[in-house]
């Protein structure tokens, strides 16, 4: 019998805690849910898999640290609260840390709060006890289990418990909109700080905020995100033309500011201080002329200070390092990028991508040797892809003599070339992108790789 009828652990797609209990729910009729930690995500996973029950119970935490963390929430809670056949009980002495879930005469005991953290992207640990583990535990052992948790755990967690109701839960819902409106306060401090700190994150820094001292190390704390598979979910929400304007609103409130914070851990990262402390980071693709398709991308682009003067399409025409996230062919893909971007529709071949070109050429055999030490999901773009004439192609690929044949091609023929070097991260089990601390070392490595490149289309000598 397998390990993993009974060990469940976040290690893949398809075995995580969430698919678990989303299996042990779907046919339950009495469902016990014991976890201090409970959002919005989590609360979905478990009632958007139920298919019929009984009765639910939930014994969770409140307290202050809990709310400012929103890793709790009273106003969830009362939400939860209105549906039929649902108890609620919390406990507020900041004790109750078991993570259980009951479903009939199935348990599971695990490390995992009913979060997506706790169901996915962490990495916690559970045993199963159900008909698919038998053969590793006893009939009797499950029931004893039961016995102990019904007459033994729960009593003992229940005495210090709070049935929730409107009285007593109304001045936790007030605490919250008090916690969550200084955090914005302290959040909007945060923001009006940022243009006066010096972009090198590790030259000393502080400021005050109610007599709390303000470091560059804590400002950087607050440049933090996470990816989870759902990131991307916005590329594919829309399926009609018509709605790409409700398309571009969301990727202005979900995915801009998701590439933003990255660009600012990245930055904070002690490899990145010299190359990208003058690189502007608000200018996003729009796809304003688009109206026959919804784009399934959203790019950021990192020009230099001043680069552009009033030019409206500062990314357009100039050196740039990109940050895309996209959707292609089913793939979910974090790139990132350096080259010119060009626009047919006006003259060909600009002036930064005749520079790059030239560079790319007179110093091809250094450009090669780089290229060697850039592994798989490596590629070199070029041609327009409105033109059907955009050609990736491994960077481990490409020869010497083939590199200098691109480059002089398009020198001679004055076409645009819109040629970027760059990189996929594939959002897939076990990737990087499941793991933010370690992608944003990785990725700061990365973009010092293409830092030298990104000066290659600047430098005219």
């Amino acid at each position: 019998m397998s390990i993993d009828n009974f060990f469940i652990t976040n290690i893949s797609k398809d075995l995580n805690h969430k698919e678990e209990i989303i299996e042990m729910l779907r046919s339950a009729k009495n469902i016990t849910i014991i976890s201090p930690f409970i959002t919005k995500s989590g609360i979905n996973t478990i009632f958007n898999n139920i298919l019929e029950f009984k009765k639910v119970r939930i014994i969770t935490e409140l307290t202050p640290r809990g709310i400012s963390s929103r890793s709790q929430s009273p106003k969830l809670l009362k939400e939860i609260a209105k549906k039929e056949n649902v108890d609620i009980y919390f406990t507020t002495n900041s004790k109750l840390h078991s993570k259980i879930y009951v479903a009939d005469e199935t348990i599971l005991i695990t490390s995992a709060n009913l979060t997506n953290g706790g169901l996915v992207n962490n990495f916690e640990t559970g045993i199963l006890f159900s008909k698919k583990s038998k053969g590793k535990f006893s009939d009797k052992m499950q029931t004893d289990i039961l016995d102990r948790l019904n007459n033994g755990l729960i009593p003992y967690i229940l005495k210090d418990a709070q049935f929730l109701n409107n009285d007593n839960i109304t001045e936790w819902i007030d605490l919250e909109k008090t916690i969550h409106d200084k955090t914005k306060d302290f959040e909007a401090f945060i923001e009006g700080l940022e243009d006066n700190v010096p972009n090198n994150g590790f030259t000393p820094f502080s400021g005050t905020f109610n007599g709390r001292n303000i470091t560059t190390q804590i400002l950087a704390s607050f440049k933090d995100f996470e990816f989870t598979e759902n990131s991307w979910d916005v590329f594919t929400k829309y399926t009609d033309p018509s709605q790409i304007s409700d398309l571009r609103n969301d990727l202005d409130s979900e995915i801009n500011p998701m590439l933003k914070d990255i660009f600012h851990s990245v930055k904070q990262q002690a490899n990145c201080a010299v190359h990208f402390t003058d690189l502007r980071d608000d200018i996003f693709s729009h796809n304003r002329q688009v109206s026959l398709f919804l784009p399934k991308y959203r790019n950021l682009y990192l020009t230099k200070l001043g680069l552009g003067g009033n030019n409206l399409k500062k990314h357009v025409y100039y050196p740039a390092f990109v940050l895309n996230m996209s959707v292609k062919d089913n793939n979910k893909i974090f790139q990132i990028r350096t080259g010119v971007e060009e626009d047919i529709s006006t003259e060909p071949l600009c002036e930064h991508a005749i520079i790059l070109l030239e560079n790319l050429k007179k110093n091809s055999s250094n450009c090669i040797e780089r290229f060697k030490d850039l592994k798989e999901d490596w590629f070199l773009i070029h041609g327009q892809d409105r033109q059907n004439k955009r050609k990736e192609i491994p960077l481990d690929e490409i020869t010497k003599s083939q590199l200098e044949d691109i480059c002089t091609f398009y020198l001679n023929s004055k076409e645009p070339a819109d040629i970027a070097i760059g990189k996929n991260y594939y959002w897939q089990d076990g990737s990087i992108l499941t793991r933010p601390r370690d992608f944003v070392k990785n990725l700061a490595d990365d973009l010092n790789h293409l830092n030298y490149f990104f000066e290659l289309a600047h430098n005219v000598k």
